[in-house]
């Protein structure tokens, strides 16, 4: 099954990419090295990307399933590519898709990152928009938000926080008063509660950043950085 035709088929983009608070506990950083400890994170992306263009023929980024089984991908990495979700059903046929490249509500820029919310909402990360974007199942918008960055990737913890990675603000041309980081808080208030920031140094010819987000049931925030890879591992102290 794939999506409508005519559709621009470009090759793949991978994707694999920190928690201090501003009012509450501080957290502690573990720096595990080089990519080998981000195998089931890495396997998870790969898996999804293969899914996604699998389906879309096209530079899908990445994807989910639905409790349903129904498919939803983000497929579009910039420049000429796709600015879309797509959705199929369980079985891999198409159903309809939304979105066109721009910034008005419903449009994308590098649609970066899925999430499904506990009420069945659809999160997507609007990356080169600097906002995160609120549509139900069958695409119609509800809101978006802007106070959490420039999101890479975003996760979401059984207790409905919301952990949303930017790795590309705060240089002389993108959100320069913006810090990179994690920024973290209940997804029901729509607030940033604790902010985790880059500990690195910022170097804006770098080629890889801190995109990748995860949380365990304990709490354990886990960042993973593109370019010369690595995995951050963030617990409370």
């Amino acid at each position: 099954a794939s999506a409508e035709p005519g559709r621009h088929a470009l090759s793949a983009v991978p994707y694999p990419q920190s928690f201090r608070a501003l009012n509450s506990p501080t957290y502690r950083r573990y720096y595990f090295g080089q990519a080998v400890s981000m195998i089931g994170t890495w396997l998870q992306s790969v898996a999804l990307m293969w899914l996604a263009y699998r389906l879309t023929g096209s530079a899908a980024f990445t994807g989910l399933v639905a409790p349903n089984g129904s498919i939803f991908v983000a497929d579009g990495h910039g420049g000429d590519s796709n600015a879309r979700i797509v959705k199929f059903d369980r079985d891999g046929h198409y159903l309809k898709e939304w979105g066109k490249p721009g910034s008005g509500p419903g449009e994308f820029d590098t649609p970066h990152g899925l999430l499904l919310d506990a009420r069945g909402r659809l999160i997507v990360a609007d990356r080169e928009n600097n906002r995160i974007q609120i549509f139900d199942q069958d695409g119609k918008y509800i809101t978006e938000w802007h106070q959490f960055g420039r999101p890479s990737g975003i996760a979401l913890d059984t207790k409905g926080v919301l952990y949303v990675a930017d790795s590309q603000s705060n240089t002389s041309t993108v959100n320069p008063t913006v810090k990179r980081g994690v920024r973290i808080g209940p997804l029901a208030e729509a607030r940033v509660q604790f902010f985790v920031p880059e500990p690195d140094p910022l170097i804006e010819t770098e080629t890889g950043g801190r995109e990748g987000v995860a949380v365990d049931r304990d709490g354990v925030v886990y960042v993973t950085r593109t370019g010369n890879g690595a995995l951050f591992r963030y617990t409370r102290k």
